[in-house]
C-alpha cells in the first residue's frame, strides 16, 4: 500500500484552512492534490485535530500489522 506524502498534521491544517475559507480548487492548486482526495479527507477527518488524526492513524497501521501476521 502505497503511503501518503501528508502527515496527519499536515493534512489538519488542510482542512482548516478550507473551515477558514479557501476555495477547494485553490486548496487543490496549492497542495497539488485533486478535489476528489480533499473530499475523501473531509468525510473521514472532518473535526479532528492533527493530534487524533495521527493516533487514527496509528491504530489503523496496528490492525493491518496483526492482519498481516495472521494470514499464512
Amino acid at each position: 500500500m502505497r503511503r501518503s506524502k501528508y502527515s496527519p498534521q499536515k493534512i489538519a491544517k488542510i482542512l482548516k484552512e478550507f473551515e477558514a475559507g479557501k476555495s477547494v480548487e485553490q486548496i487543490s492548486r496549492d497542495y497539488g492534490v485533486s478535489s476528489s482526495t480533499f473530499y475523501k479527507w473531509r468525510s473521514r477527518y472532518a473535526g479532528m485535530d492533527g493530534k487524533e488524526l495521527k493516533g487514527l492513524n496509528l491504530v489503523r497501521k496496528e490492525k493491518r500489522t496483526k492482519i498481516i501476521r495472521r494470514t499464512p
